[in-house]
């Protein structure tokens, strides 16, 4: 699972695209038309293709403004360290380069920032999508399966944070016990 995170994490942002927009249309389309079955079958068609184009255009265009601000604040020269500077971080292990390490020891730093803001505001934006999808779920029965998944979203983001926050701490103490 890791390797597969890792792959979409660093991925070229068209790539980003096409594996995020292609799912998410399909899940959209089948879901407006189990929500509205006589609505035909353009709207759920159109709406899938909408909402996966907009899905996967996002994505893409936060994924790639994410790596050229961790290759900003890294100061590597290359897309390429930048790269394995996230694969060796996402994966809670030091890079293997040594030069690499004061540049791992900067984007750390910036991961920690973005776990902050992470842990803080992900737990009520996903209160607040589960807010919304009771609202619907009150004219559709439909949606109470979303405000479930949102539910469920609220720890699990905790989760992760966690999770993630310990990786950092891993590659930080391995990264200073090289330079003692």
């Amino acid at each position: 699972m890791a390797d597969w995170r890792d792959r979409m994490a660093t991925a070229p942002a068209r790539w980003v695209f096409l594996f995020t927009s292609i799912p998410f249309a399909l899940i959209m389309g089948l879901w407006v038309w189990l929500a509205d079955r006589d609505a035909g079958w353009a709207f759920p068609v159109i709406g899938g293709l909408l909402a996966g184009a907009a899905f996967g255009g996002l994505l893409a265009f936060l994924t790639q403004r994410s790596l050229n601000r961790d290759k900003a604040a890294t100061g590597t020269g290359t897309r390429g360290e930048v790269l394995t500077l996230n694969r060796a971080i996402g994966r809670g292990r030091p890079p293997e380069d040594p030069a690499l390490d004061e540049a791992a020891l900067t984007l750390i730093a910036r991961r920690r920032r973005q776990l902050r803001f992470t842990y803080r505001w992900n737990p009520l934006l996903c209160a607040f999508l589960a807010v919304l999808a009771l609202l619907q779920a009150l004219t559709t029965p439909l949606w109470y399966i979303a405000v479930a998944f949102w539910v469920l979203m609220i720890p699990a983001t905790l989760v992760s944070a966690r999770r993630s926050q310990a990786r950092l701490d891993a590659v930080e103490t391995a990264v200073r016990a090289r330079h003692p």
